[in-house]
């Protein structure tokens, strides 16, 4: 079978015929000038029109597992919203075969397919433009290899060691734009949907998905169709599902079944997993003061994947290093490893996934505060660690190396095109996020920061929001506790707003060093604000107080004085 772009004919003698698709000229790039202004900036290239809105996906994939032959094909229905009038459907789709034939978009007539490959579009065009206001339901099917590519849906291996066999995987990883990589579909966070997966597997394996099984259907010839339960609203990059032989174990402390899942000759490392779990699941819970929505958590050890782990919801996958933790023989450094990644992806269970940033300028939202509430979450259920404080100085530290640096760049960060977001998943966005965070808590108090944080996941679930919604909900809550002014206990200026305090930290590069010189006669202080600036890449990332402040070291600019 023929892979990659879209239109290329099949080498198979039964395949479908596929209509060959010209690429479109690309349009020129606009300038990207999200930040958090509410200014409206036109639609830049890279990104979808906005003429339709998904609703609800019927999502059935069928998965041939035979090693490097391994491959897919299914069928998308994509219900949709037109909120704008227009004669071209525009969704993401790469690497994919589609069979263009058989494309439907309700009862319209298609004049023609088109793929902009410089932004992974499939394009649709119509002999009538859609209504707004009215809904359609688009049907797309296709089919794709399962590479090694670490991306979309791929596949993976490993050696049984019992029988010595090669056994094979199918997982997927979406972040931040691969689902496109899986199945046709409006593959930005704000697309928000409800998904109804189908898994079409043989016999002999299993599947997981998001949403628990609602049933199992018998097919033809050792076939079986896992149909799953809808999802709640999310975005694309969420979505996930695995194929594999994996064993597994479970707990139901409560209102929600956890489960671990592993190789079978690892399952029982995933013991302390299934044991620290439930418990930061529950601690985030009343954290939050917001229940976890959905009624099961699946949690999947896998031999490869791109990055540490994944927040899949209701689905979160690991790489086994990351998951698996055996009491007898691993370093006590992989119980910390464990227990921190668990609570990481855990609390993305909230932050990220029940709101989720619009774009990915604001990635810092979700692995700043992620980053954050790993530590809490630990200290939870390993106090005598003292994590919080270890934690505190490490990222620090850190953070006092890098981003004084030419090369840093803001927490909140213009994305000029979706190739460049990969690199936000850096310690300005994880550490400096963290670390922003830490300070406006110490600002707010303990007691304000929280219910700020519980006002802004209220407020925003299920759907989307920018760095100006969070600090809209602290100060909205600080509002609320100053009602009787001689209980505010916070220290926050009362002329100055939780934005302007925050965007000085979010939407500007570096950190300041404070010079403060007094005029003992007069009895005044006069304060200079330098930003700290170094030319070099330190080894360490350990730097002493002396060396910040060092001037053969540093390049001090004056920013401004106050």
């Amino acid at each position: 079978m023929a892979t990659s772009a879209i239109g290329i004919e099949s080498a198979s003698p039964s395949a479908p015929s596929f209509t060959t698709l010209r690429v479109a000229e690309p349009e020129l790039t606009t300038e990207n000038s999200l930040s958090a202004s509410p200014t409206a900036f036109p639609t830049p290239s890279y990104r979808l029109p906005g003429d339709l809105r998904p609703e609800h996906y019927t999502l059935e994939i069928k998965t041939f597992l035979d090693g490097e032959n391994s491959r897919f094909e299914g069928r998308v229905l994509i219900k949709v919203e037109c909120e704008k009038d227009t004669s071209r459907v525009v969704l993401h789709s790469t690497d994919l075969l589609l069979n263009t034939d058989k494309v439907r978009v309700g009862d319209n007539e298609i004049t023609g397919h088109e793929f902009d490959t410089q932004n992974e579009f499939y394009i649709i065009n119509l002999k009538e433009a859609l209504k707004s206001g009215s809904k359609y339901v688009i049907e797309i099917p296709f089919e794709g290899n399962l590479t090694t590519s670490l991306k979309g849906y791929y596949r993976s291996s490993y050696k049984d060691k019992a029988t010595g066999d090669t056994k094979w995987v199918a997982t997927t990883q979406f972040v931040s734009v691969d689902a496109r990589r899986a199945f046709p579909c409006f593959d930005e966070p704000a697309m928000k949907a409800v998904f109804q997966v189908n898994m079409i597997r043989r016999k002999g394996f299993t599947s997981i998905s998001n949403m628990p099984l609602a049933k199992s259907v018998q097919l033809e010839d050792d076939w079986f169709r896992d149909e799953y339960v809808e999802s709640v609203r999310m975005s694309t990059y969420l979505v996930a599902f695995v194929v594999s032989e994996f064993a597994h174990l479970e707990s139901n402390p409560g209102n929600t079944t956890f489960r671990v899942w592993a190789r079978q000759d690892a399952i029982e490392q995933a013991r302390y997993s299934l044991e620290i779990g439930p418990k930061i699941l529950d601690f985030f819970e009343e954290y939050f003061n917001v229940s976890y929505p959905l009624p099961k958590m699946d949690m999947i050890a896998l031999p490869d994947l791109t990055m540490n782990s994944m927040e899949n919801w209701g689905m979160v996958t690991y790489e086994e290093t990351c998951m698996l933790y055996e009491e007898s023989t691993s370093e006590i450094i992989s119980k910390e490893l464990v227990t921190v990644v668990v609570a990481h992806e855990l609390s993305h269970q909230w932050f990220g996934n029940l709101v989720t940033m619009k774009w990915w300028d604001d990635l810092w939202l979700n692995e700043g505060f992620a980053t954050y509430l790993e530590g809490l979450g630990t200290d939870h259920v390993q106090p005598s660690w003292n994590y919080l404080e270890n934690m505190a100085v490490r990222c620090l530290l850190n953070i006092f190396s890098i981003d004084s640096l030419k090369s840093s760049h803001p927490v909140s960060n213009d994305i000029q095109h979706p190739s460049e977001i990969r690199q936000l998943f850096d310690d300005i966005s994880y550490s400096k996020g963290y670390l922003v965070l830490r300070m406006l808590n110490y600002v707010l108090g303990e007691e304000t920061f929280r219910r700020g944080v519980s006002r802004y996941l209220k407020t925003h679930q299920y759907g989307n929001a920018a760095q100006d919604a969070l600090w809209s909900s602290f100060d909205s809550q600080l509002r609320d506790a100053s009602a009787d002014d001689s209980s505010r206990t916070d220290d926050v200026p009362r002329d100055a707003t939780v934005k302007e305090i925050m965007d000085s930290w979010t939407l500007q590069t570096g950190y300041p060093v404070i010079h403060v010189k007094r005029n003992y006669e007069a009895g005044t202080a006069d304060l200079t604000q330098l930003r700290v600036r170094r030319e070099y890449t330190c080894i360490s990332h350990y730097l002493s107080a002396r060396d910040l402040t060092c001037d053969a070291a540093y390049d001090l600019e004056q920013k401004e004085k106050t």
